[in-house]
């Protein structure tokens, strides 16, 4: 496509320069005639000197208006060319309404290696308080970046490394995940307490409500308290967006997973759900807890510290009464 607009576009004069000369075509044709009848006629000899010169000439003559032809072609820069450019012009000139998935497209546009390491630090917990600082390092994306970027574009922005790259793609398949763990140790806790029944009249089946129930305690939970923290951050003026709270809020879900499948492989104890239960929901609040004061920490300055105790007790409160919650309907 570029190479047909840069041609399109040139002078007209660029494509005469382009032309051999009459002459040059003529000699070139008479030569090629006098090769052809050498070779049908062998027994014919050789041309005289002065037709081996001529021919000798129109050959000379012939490689000489090659590379004219060649230096005459227009220069075509590679960025012209390149299909991540002429995609970034595309997109620049037709905007994407909210309606539309194309505008949701940059919050998925994460890698594996970024989701990894966010999954870590979410495991990690206490350990490591520098989560939204990993969603301001941007990993190896070289083959997935569309932006071409220029010398005096990142002279010109030197802030970019600053922005933040939170993804929703984590939150959203994090949580669904976590949701699809918790329904299945659900009924496989029911059936084993039904199993243990000496009495039992009714048939056993699948309760399909802890389904939709399930995945929308957990996706409103995340929603909700990622919007309250996200106004409160507001108020304070703190440079945290939506989108880092709900990245947040999300990640944390994966530290229930594994003692979710834990719960599953020990239906019949009670007891060890109680721990598993008690474990994944502390520790993920810990996560939460100390990322978000280490933040506010850092953003907030005089008098306006005092808010840090009564937000991360909430936060804290709110995280221990959602695992009641849930060890409580999902699996008692």
């Amino acid at each position: 496509l570029g190479l047909c607009f840069q041609l399109t576009m040139s002078e007209p004069s660029s494509h005469h320069q382009l032309d051999f000369e009459d002459d040059d075509y003529d000699d070139s044709f008479e030569n090629t005639d006098l090769i052809d009848q050498a070779l049908l006629q062998p027994n014919i000899k050789a041309q005289t000197p002065h037709a081996a010169a001529a021919a000798h000439q129109s050959s000379s003559s012939s490689a000489a208006a090659a590379p004219s032809s060649q230096q005459s072609l227009p220069r075509l820069s590679t960025s012209s060319l390149n299909p991540a450019h002429l995609l970034n012009q595309y997109n620049a000139s037709h905007s994407s309404a909210p309606w539309t998935l194309a505008f949701y497209q940059p919050y998925f546009n994460v890698t594996t290696r970024q989701v990894l390491q966010r999954i870590l630090r979410a495991f990690m917990g206490p350990l490591k308080w520098d989560f939204f600082s990993v969603l301001k390092c941007e990993s190896d994306t070289s083959d997935l970046e569309l932006d071409v970027e220029t010398p005096n574009e990142s002279e010109a922005s030197p802030s970019a490394s600053q922005k933040s790259h939170a993804d929703l793609w984590g939150p959203f398949w994090i949580t669904f995940a976590t949701a699809l763990v918790l329904i299945i140790a659900s009924n496989t806790i029911d059936l084993m307490n039904y199993a243990n029944l000496d009495d039992a009249k009714e048939t056993w089946t699948n309760d399909f409500t802890t389904v939709t129930l399930g995945i929308g305690v957990l996706y409103s939970y995340g929603f909700v308290m990622a919007l309250l923290l996200w106004m409160f951050t507001k108020f304070l003026e703190v440079r945290l967006s939506l989108l880092d709270t709900m990245c947040l809020y999300g990640y944390s879900n994966a530290v229930a997973i594994p003692f979710y499948a834990l719960c599953i492989a020990f239906s019949s104890i009670d007891l060890v759900r109680w721990f598993c239960v008690g474990v994944a929901f502390v520790w993920s609040a810990l996560f939460l807890c100390v990322n978000t004061a280490m933040k506010l920490n850092t953003e907030l300055r005089g008098t306006f510290r005092v808010y840090i105790a009564p937000i991360v007790g909430v936060m804290f409160a709110a995280h221990m009464c959602m695992g009641f919650f849930v060890k409580l309907y999902f699996l008692w």
